[in-house]
């Protein structure tokens, strides 16, 4: 059984709590904001990619009333952090839920996902934000879903879910995927950030038997080589990870107990060193994030289904080190604002 399956069963049971237009403040500039205008489809499986100051929330699965519920979308909407507003935009060509959003060279990639819980995909299409449309580009070697995809240097790397567990770079240049070294540690339901040139992956879980992972290991395209690195505080999977100043956020996912949690860790691959920071205003997991102007925008999620946007303003200054297996509990403050 998938991993998906395991999460939509869980559905039923996981509420949903109500937001208000709080700011959450932190001693050292750590704040968290929810904003009033929601997405406007209710979906969970989709992906979001920045490209040119927007994000766009690009397929996924209807999650709204029936009949629709369980449709698998070709829907896009672009929101703007600067006016706080959603646009609808041209849908992918084809529906896919469960895919990987990368932006390269100002286009944004759809990468994968699946048309039914076990139909996975290899296709590839390439969104022009100036144009608002879609053309279809070469097949991944592979068809997968439940996957990361990250560019460096204009070149995408797709990672994660698929049968043989390799991964893939993509030229857009040339139009043309090429399989790279495998991740080691062969899991699922993790997430992925890139600091300087280098891919890191963090988290997940493996599921033959059930394990969830605090594991961290970094990819090298130019050398095609894989690193262990200095394991996360908190095991946990369907988490998201962004990137701010050089400075990884490992944000939300589920516990072992099946509980979606709110934490949020700040690696830094200088120090490889983690710290515990300011926690979201609620648990949320297999939501999808990306970000603009130095803030990460955190979409929806799979126990989250009023559609509310949540952003975080990182530190001004890197986080400090702590001791990664003995991590201090935070107390931070909590300043309501009218908005």
């Amino acid at each position: 059984m998938k991993p998906r399956m395991r999460l939509l069963k869980c559905l039923a049971i996981l509420g949903s709590m109500s937001i208000s237009s709080t700011v959450w403040a932190a001693p050292k500039g750590d704040l968290w904001v929810s904003k009033h205008t929601p997405m406007p489809s209710k979906r969970v499986g989709f992906s979001t990619s920045a490209a040119n100051g927007k994000i766009y929330a690009i397929g996924g699965t209807d999650w709204d009333d029936e009949p629709r519920r369980g449709v698998v979308l070709r829907t896009v909407e672009e929101y703007d952090p600067l006016t706080n507003q959603w646009k609808r935009r041209e849908g992918m060509r084809s529906g896919r839920s469960f895919l990987a959003a990368t932006a390269a060279n100002g286009r944004i990639y759809a990468t994968g996902g699946s048309v039914q819980l076990f139909w996975d995909r290899k296709h590839v299409e390439e969104y022009n934000p100036a144009t608002d449309t879609w053309e279809r580009k070469a097949d991944m070697l592979a068809a997968r879903s439940e996957h990361f995809a990250n560019t460096v240097h204009g070149r995408i790397y797709v990672i994660g879910e698929a049968a043989d567990g390799a991964v893939e770079e993509y030229d857009p240049a040339a139009d043309r995927w090429e399989v790279k070294s495998a991740l080691p540690e062969r899991r699922g339901s993790f997430a992925t950030s890139v600091v300087d040139g280098k891919i890191y992956v963090i988290g997940g879980a493996r599921w033959n038997p059930m394990r969830i992972l605090a594991t961290v290991e970094v990819y090298d395209p130019a050398a095609d080589t894989w690193e262990t690195r200095a394991d996360m505080p908190t095991p946990r999977f369907n988490l998201f990870a962004n990137a701010v100043n050089g400075i990884i956020y490992a944000i939300g996912g589920f516990s072992d107990a099946g509980r979606a949690l709110p934490t949020v860790e700040a690696y830094n691959p200088e120090t490889d060193t983690w710290e515990t920071m300011a926690e979201m205003p609620e648990g949320r997991s297999g939501f999808s994030s990306s970000v603009v102007n130095e803030r990460i925008y955190v979409f929806a999620g799979f126990n989250e289904f009023r559609r509310t946007v949540l952003i975080y303003t990182p530190p001004s200054r890197p986080p400090r080190s702590v001791d990664a297996l003995g991590k201090a509990a935070t107390t931070w403050g909590r300043v309501k604002t009218g908005r």
